[in-house]
């Protein structure tokens, strides 16, 4: 059922909706809106058998170490999948880490940036006759 119009309160079939990146015309089809999208294989229910095992098995083996579990070289697996699967999901984490980092250095940085053309606007430019 398509939104109302703000202003006239009206059925608007010819709104839009955010769709992630991509604004969705009501009535399209997600195919329509995402099948160009390189993310596309990446949403869920979207990739390989393959990968949804994988992605299975990461998390189980991750769940298993968040409750002890430790997984000594070389003798916990005779399987190299098992292994690829929990370095893949190590590897996952430590760049969520990184991007976790990288987003809070640079809301400090805004943030101390606001500050000081804050206070540089209350002391009338901060600059007093230097050069």
């Amino acid at each position: 059922m398509p939104p109302e119009d703000e202003a006239t309160g009206e059925k608007n079939p010819d709104s839009y909706l955010l769709y992630g990146n991509r604004a969705k015309r009501l009535g399209q089809t997600d195919e329509e809106v995402c099948g160009g999208c390189t993310r596309n294989g990446t949403r869920p229910g979207r990739h390989s058998p393959h990968l949804t095992h994988a992605l299975a098995l990461a998390a189980h083996l991750d769940e298993l170490r968040e409750a002890g579990a430790s997984f000594p070289y070389p003798g916990s697996f005779n399987n190299p999948y098992w292994w690829t699967c929990l370095k893949a999901s190590k590897d996952g984490r430590r760049r969520a880490e990184e991007a976790r980092h990288k987003r809070e250095e640079a809301e400090r940085k805004k943030e101390a940036e606001r500050k000081r053309q804050e206070e540089a606007r209350r002391t009338g430019g901060g600059r007093s006759g230097r050069r």
